[in-house]
């Protein structure tokens, strides 16, 4: 792949792959993601995506950078993009910065295999997926439950917590045991506080949890922190 390492930053690499078979509602955010990333690479097999007109000068001209790559499988068999991803993920990690962190957007679990093996070789990296395709598994609501005095010190405790998970972005609890045990060590209070701090958290739609699995969402966390 050629690419422009001459426009890449010199630290925080941001790299993005998006899988367009798993996440084809991604496209429309396209103007948005070139201004967050450094490099999007975007491999398909079979989609119905269609880029807007109006779009077309603006993306010749971050082609042209080596910017933006797209790629469509030469087969349309299963996980023909997944193989792809896979691919340009290994041949991106040889040629940018140790530093370069790789953002996978896909609602297919099994990337989460390149996202490990990235991470087996010192490499920053998480898989993205889509925010409504799954209901949020329900968990008791506790904060109810949690006396007043508790209740008055939820607030200041989600804004600290917020703080951390924008701190350590790349670093977050993967899984609800260790997102509950994160909270914990870094509130130092009771279970009852960690335990009210989830739930707001869930409230807020700052996250939401899928089986065991947690997903964060950005922009609320920010706007929590204020």
């Amino acid at each position: 792949m050629e690419l422009n390492l001459a426009t890449l930053a010199e630290s925080d690499t941001k790299v993005l792959l998006i899988d367009l078979e798993n996440y084809p509602k991604q496209i429309n955010e396209l103007p948005n993601i070139l201004n967050e990333y450094h490099l999007v690479v975007i491999c398909y097999a079979q989609s119905n995506a269609r880029i807007p007109i109006d779009w077309l000068m603006p993306l010749n001209d971050t082609i042209n950078k080596a910017q933006l790559k797209i790629f469509r499988m030469t087969n349309n068999g299963k996980n023909a993009a997944d193989f792809g991803i896979s691919f340009y993920a290994g041949m991106l990690m040889s040629q940018l910065p140790e530093h370069a962190h790789f953002v996978i957007m896909s609602d297919d679990q099994d990337l989460d295999h390149v996202v490990n093996l990235l991470k087996s070789q010192q490499r920053s990296a998480e898989r993205l997926g889509m925010r409504c395709e799954q209901k949020p598994v329900a968990l008791p609501s506790t904060e109810s439950a949690v006396p007043h005095q508790v209740k008055d010190m939820v607030a200041p405790l989600v804004k600290l917590y917020c703080a951390h998970l924008i701190t350590y972005k790349n670093n977050r609890p993967s899984k609800h045991t260790t997102l509950i045990n994160s909270i914990k060590s870094k509130l130092g209070e009771h279970k009852a506080h960690a335990e009210a701090v989830l739930q707001r958290l869930i409230k807020a739609q700052a996250l939401q949890l899928h089986d065991t699995k947690v997903q964060y969402f950005d922009k609320k966390i920010v706007e929590m922190t204020h």
